[in-house]
């Protein structure tokens, strides 16, 4: 057993793209790797989370925690995959956002899982291109700057353009973190802070309509 878990952990999203086991993931890499380079904010894609935590719960659990085990979480993340912090600019972090819609076709999102402090609303409603009100993007609070730059983590994938995340590639690798290490030693060691971890409340991406 690697960590404990209020209650199980899932890929299934919210309306707004949100997933318990997304956030739980993006707060590991985070915390693992801030004092890699400086990074306040971590993204993963959803296409990198293969199974649920745990993999294959009861058809009637009790409740309370639940216990991760290694095997659950190898074969839940990407394996011989790294993470890198880069620096991008808040425009480059803001395009990357409005990636997610009709990718990877129309219709279909691509929906990024977020680290605690990053929040944005999004507008299905809205023309393609202005889906994510620029306004609401921030980090531990404070508005996005179009001209800022920001150290975030994300995997190589997503840095050479996977899943159509194309502004990532803008991104600069930051010196003193190349390569900032391996979804599953991050998972581990986050889980390995709490006696229990709290389930997220799932409030980081919210889903406008017309607003």
């Amino acid at each position: 057993m690697i960590g404990r878990v209020a209650g199980p952990l899932t890929r299934r999203p919210n309306d707004a793209g949100e997933s318990t086991l997304g956030d739980v993931v993006a707060d590991a890499i985070q915390v693992g790797t801030e004092t890699w380079g400086g990074n306040v904010a971590a993204l993963i894609s959803p296409t990198e989370l293969h199974y649920d935590l745990p993999p294959f719960p009861c058809p009637n659990p009790a409740p309370g925690p639940v216990e991760i085990t290694l095997e659950d979480a190898l074969r839940a993340l990407p394996l011989r995959q790294s993470l890198i912090t880069i620096s991008l600019t808040g425009a480059d972090l803001c395009a990357a956002l409005e990636q997610q819609f009709d990718n990877p076709h129309p219709g279909r999102h691509t929906i990024l899982q977020v680290s605690h402090g990053l929040r944005y609303r999004w507008d299905p409603t809205a023309p393609p291109g202005r889906r994510v009100d620029p306004a609401s993007v921030t980090i531990n609070g404070t508005p996005v700057v179009a001209t800022t730059d920001y150290r975030v983590t994300i995997s190589t994938f997503l840095w050479a353009g996977g899943d159509g995340f194309r502004a990532f590639s803008n991104g600069t690798p930051i010196p003193s973190a190349p390569l900032t290490g391996q979804h599953l030693d991050l998972l581990a060691a986050y889980l390995g802070r709490y006696q229990v971890v709290p389930l997220p409340t799932l409030d980081r991406i919210t889903r406008t309509v017309g607003s």
